[in-house]
């Protein structure tokens, strides 16, 4: 039963990021990549009909039992490292260059 709750907090947590994702970037832009329209992807976000859960909080369980890494996970953290590699400023070869 302890892991079942670690499951539900965990997918809600997973589900926060993904709305708030959804905020960040637009519900209209989802529906366009989805090929539905933007009232479909609000149904989404809530439950609807003899749903017990919405399409979003279902998949962030699924996400957390499946132990799928969220946003924050290992790969993002490398792929941010990545990326700071390849934009951190190279040194000047020489230290007697001066700039005029």
């Amino acid at each position: 039963m302890m892991e079942i709750a670690s499951y539900r907090k965990k997918a809600r947590e997973i589900e926060s990021q993904l709305l708030n994702k959804l905020a960040e970037r637009g519900q209209g832009t989802l529906a366009k990549v989805l090929d539905l329209d933007d009232a479909a992807v609000s149904r989404m976000k809530r439950p609807s009909g003899k749903q017990r859960y919405s399409f979003f909080q279902m998949m962030s369980l699924a996400m957390a039992y499946l132990d799928v890494v969220s946003p924050e996970s290992e790969m993002a953290k490398r792929l941010l490292r990545i990326e700071q590699l390849l934009t951190k400023e190279k040194p000047q070869s020489s230290g007697n260059c001066f700039e005029a």
